[in-house]
């Protein structure tokens, strides 16, 4: 008898040993589950992580950085070219060409030496307004009178902010620029202001503002290296980009019944070197011939400065042809003493 009840004893244990087992196995599990569910609520845990792991092949995104061996790679051959390939002689009295996608100065001229910029200087004004206006904003023309290139702004008009960028930025117009400058808070001064504040804020130690149009004024004055600076931060900006891409917009007052306007951008390379998409142009007869150009080919995203040039875009097409872009029919450009920019205005 105390045998058998000693059988049965260690049976029961043995069962209720495994139960008991089961049973913290089974608790634990729930525990893990909602503790699991409670930390993924709170985006501390998912399973990107464990997919992430795993090496598989990834394409690199437009804001990638490349890879420093591919960047090395890349620099390399850029100095291969300077190197084995002569620069062109221009009359630009600076220029820079710069490569964006490895944010790569390749070559330049007199790059930090301040010259009078004209109308590039609008690339800074098309940034103030940019952050301090709404897009869809109107603005009352003021009843002024400017000088150099005009978008035709009537006083009294009311035109949205969207629209004065259009005007400012492909027909370089100054009264846009002014019409901007007038309706900032405390005026024409305090937008000038605010735009050396950006030329400080981005350490361009080799410019200065002193009007929003470009104007010659003592004073006034940029580099070729300070306006790479300034277009590539207008190149990521979404509608400035836009913009300066732009070959051609007509545009409305908000009146029922005004006149419009057809704007057509004196940039020529925008229709003349295929993948160019900006950036600006500018004259006045103390800057002489400016243009900052940015063309994509292929794997290859360029921007270039002249400054004091006597023919800007066939001095940038030459600039693009040594970097081993396509201009034109592809051929290499002709000598700068070839051609003539018989178009530029008085100022611009």
């Amino acid at each position: 008898m105390s045998n058998k009840q000693s059988g049965l004893g260690s049976l029961f244990d043995s069962v209720f040993v495994r139960l008991a087992l089961a049973g913290i196995l089974v608790w634990g599990g729930l525990t893990a589950v909602a503790v699991y569910q409670t930390r993924y609520q709170q985006g501390v845990w998912d399973w990107q992580p464990e997919l992430q792991s795993v090496n598989y092949p990834r394409v690199l995104a437009a804001n990638d950085q490349p890879s420093p061996d591919y960047r090395q790679q890349q620099v390399l051959a850029w100095k291969q070219r300077v190197a084995n390939h002569p620069l062109p002689q221009l009359t630009a009295r600076a220029w820079l060409i710069k490569d964006l996608n490895l944010d790569y100065e390749i070559a330049s001229f007199h790059p930090d030496v301040p010259f009078p910029p004209a109308s590039t200087t609008k690339l800074m004004t098309a940034w103030v307004a940019a952050k301090h206006y709404q897009w869809n904003q109107s603005l009352q023309v003021p009843r002024q009178q400017w000088i150099g290139s005009q978008m035709g702004l009537k006083p009294g008009e009311t035109i949205e902010v969207s629209n004065l960028l259009y005007g400012l930025l492909l027909t370089s117009g100054n009264d846009a620029a002014e019409v901007l400058a007038y309706h900032y808070p405390g005026g024409r001064q305090a937008f000038v202001k605010r735009m050396n504040y950006w030329a400080k804020k981005w350490d361009l130690g080799s410019t200065y503002f002193q009007n929003p149009s470009g104007l010659d004024e003592p004073g006034h004055y940029s580099s070729a290296r300070d306006l790479a600076v300034i277009a590539q931060k207008v190149l990521v900006h979404p509608l400035l980009k836009s913009i300066v891409a732009t070959t051609e917009a007509e545009i409305f007052p908000q009146q029922t019944g005004e006149r419009h306007y057809r704007l057509s951008n004196i940039n020529d390379l925008l229709s003349q070197v295929p993948g160019a998409y900006g950036v600006k142009t500018g004259y006045t007869q103390e800057a002489g011939e400016v243009l900052i150009s940015s063309v994509k080919q292929a794997d290859k995203d360029l921007l270039v400065v002249v400054m004091g040039s006597q023919d800007r875009f066939d001095e940038t097409k030459q600039l693009l042809a040594w970097a081993g872009l396509e201009i034109d029919s592809g051929q290499p450009a002709p000598p700068a003493s070839a051609s003539a920019d018989s178009q530029t205005p008085a100022s611009e």
